[in-house]
C-alpha cells in the first residue's frame, strides 16, 4: 500500500533536482538517515508498532538496503528475486551493460521497467 494508505508507516525524503524518494518502514531503516530511523521508531506508539510488524508479515522478505533502493524506483518487487539470485547493491553497481541484461532476464524484469533498472543503477554508480 502506498503512502496515501499506510501515511505512518512512509517516510520521504526530497533528493537533488527536487525528487523525492520514498521509505516503507517494513523494509527496516531508512537509508538516507538511519540515526534518525531508530530516534523515529523509539518513539512510535505501541498501536503503530503493531501495525508496522503486521504489515511487514504480509510482505514478501526483503533485505532493508537493497529493497529501499529498489522501492525508491519502484521496483521493490524484485528485491527478492536479485537477493536469491545473489545480486546485491554494490556487485549490481559494478555490473557491465551485458550483465545487467543477464540480471534483468534472470529475475523476469518486465520489459516496461527495463529503462527504469538501468536509470536506478546508472544513479547508484
Amino acid at each position: 500500500l502506498g503512502p496515501e494508505a499506510e501515511p505512518l508507516l512512509w517516510r520521504s525524503k526530497v533528493g537533488p533536482g527536487g525528487r523525492t524518494f520514498w521509505h516503507h518502514l517494513s523494509l527496516g531503516p531508512v537509508p538516507w538517515d538511519e540515526g534518525q530511523e531508530l530516534r523515529h521508531e523509539a518513539s512510535l506508539n505501541e498501536d503503530l508498532g503493531q501495525v508496522a510488524a503486521e504489515t511487514a508479515d504480509t510482505r514478501s522478505p526483503r533485505s532493508g538496503r537493497l529493497g529501499a533502493l529498489l522501492s525508491n524506483w519502484g521496483l521493490g518487487a524484485y528485491a527478492g528475486p536479485l537477493e536469491r539470485n545473489g545480486y546485491d547493491p554494490e556487485s549490481m553497481r559494478a555490473l557491465s551493460d551485458v550483465e545487467v541484461g543477464e540480471m534483468l532476464t534472470v529475475v523476469g524484469c518486465k520489459p516496461e521497467q527495463i529503462l527504469t533498472f538501468h536509470k536506478a543503477l546508472d544513479s547508484w554508480r
